[in-house]
């Protein structure tokens, strides 16, 4: 995998978040939106609600050279 795809992933496990279901990674290499209707209940796991996480998940995205900054004004990152 390229640098700019690995240098922006960052590693989560289930101790954090319950919710998953084995450890994982947060791609913050480029901004994914999905429609509301792909989730209901039985694809729902849980939401991220940790503050510093968050932050360090928007600046791991800012820092992104996958990420433009249209794209960041779009969604309220800058």
């Amino acid at each position: 995998m390229p640098t700019t795809v690995t240098d922006y992933q960052l590693p989560v496990t289930v101790e954090q978040f319950s919710f998953l279901e084995h450890n994982s990674f947060i791609n913050c290499s480029k901004i994914i939106v999905a429609k509301r209707s792909k989730f209901n209940k039985s694809t729902y796991r849980g939401e991220i609600s940790d503050t510093e996480m968050m932050e360090l998940i928007i600046n791991t995205v800012k820092e992104s050279p996958t990420v433009n900054k249209k794209q960041l004004r779009e969604f309220g990152i800058i």
